[in-house]
């Protein structure tokens, strides 16, 4: 992955302020199979629970009962603990988390469909041995990111590893609860159309939209959330099957973590992102920053925009910086 999309594992499965739902967290606990978390340990990890982020965007290492002391409207957590199918989140852990969130809360599953990854749970061991050894839609390995590797996102055997029948990955998210996927590596049509595949964008598009329709028919409300790509709003095909988009390195972290990014390419993406808000989608911006002053910012800049906003860390596996 390039340093924009960085979302390789786990997101974030929030679960809720015992308070709100009347028990402590020994209750907590018990319903979901999770240990609670100190005070201590949520104040080591930078939040502050009196002024959350607008979205919380957690991989690795995910902590749900932080997540719930934040109260997000909108998560973005993994649909499994590690990406293994041992240890998927069940329906009433996502059930018991959505109850404790802030209003109408979403929680939204991570799914990358242009990379594939070998933690996950369709990897199969035959296919680290050797070319010969792999499906044809298994493509080269992203030199940024060890273990992830391209996909030829048009086939349909890989197609069928994402939707439609029970173990597919999508229908694993639907049957645990999800209220939605967060959809990478969408811009992987420009790998394949550097390379000279002319239908790469309209090939990417017909994926998404058929997800999206297959989702939708199996459970009406669910929500498609493709990150970054945001050129592709321009197309009325596109923008009519998704609900929203992520984008990161809107402000800073383009490049690389607590960097300004480019005005230009900020200038840029603001363009694109205001098709989706004139169009009523959400967007989800994402800046990688530490600094007090380049966060506040960074919420600052999004907002005004009228995207919801989160400043987290690279490697997405705390809270994000808390809001002004």
């Amino acid at each position: 992955m390039t340093m924009r999309i960085l979302a390789a594992l786990s997101l974030v499965i929030l679960l809720g302020m015992a308070a709100c739902s009347g028990g402590d967290a020994s209750d907590e606990a018990e319903s979901t199979g999770t240990p609670p978390v100190s005070t201590a340990t949520s104040a080591q990890q930078g939040q502050d629970a009196r002024t959350p982020a607008d979205w919380v965007y957690w991989l690795s290492d995910i902590d749900m009962n932080a997540i719930g002391l934040a109260r997000p409207a909108i998560a973005v957590i993994d649909y499994s603990q590690d990406g293994a199918a041992d240890t998927e989140f069940t329906a009433q852990q996502i059930s018991s988390l959505r109850a404790r969130m802030t209003g109408d809360a979403l929680v939204i599953s991570y799914m990358s469909i242009g990379e594939a990854e070998d933690y996950r749970y369709y990897w199969q061991d035959a296919w680290n041995s050797g070319r010969s050894a792999r499906p044809g839609w298994l493509d080269a390995e992203n030199p940024n990111w060890a273990g992830n590797y391209k996909v030829r996102y048009w086939e349909p055997d890989w197609q069928a590893q994402i939707f439609g029948s029970p173990d597919s990955y999508l229908d694993k998210i639907i049957a645990a609860g999800f209220d939605g996927v967060y959809l990478d590596i969408i811009d992987a049509y420009d790998y394949f159309a550097e390379r000279g595949r002319a239908s790469a964008e309209d090939e990417m598009v017909r994926f998404v939209s058929a997800i999206s329709e297959y989702a939708k028919a199996k459970r009406p409300g669910f929500m498609i959330f493709p990150q970054n790509a945001p050129e592709l709003g321009a197309r009325a095909d596109y923008m009519s099957v998704v609900d929203g988009i992520g984008m990161d390195g809107m402000y800073f972290g383009w490049d690389e973590p607590n960097k300004a990014t480019n005005a230009a390419d900020t200038e840029w993406l603001e363009e694109q992102l205001a098709r989706f808000v004139d169009a009523g989608k959400t967007v989800l911006a994402v800046d990688y920053a530490s600094k007090d002053g380049d966060v506040a910012e960074a919420y600052r800049r999004a907002r005004s925009q009228g995207y919801r906003s989160t400043v987290t860390h690279v490697d997405l596996d705390r809270l994000p910086a808390p809001g002004p």
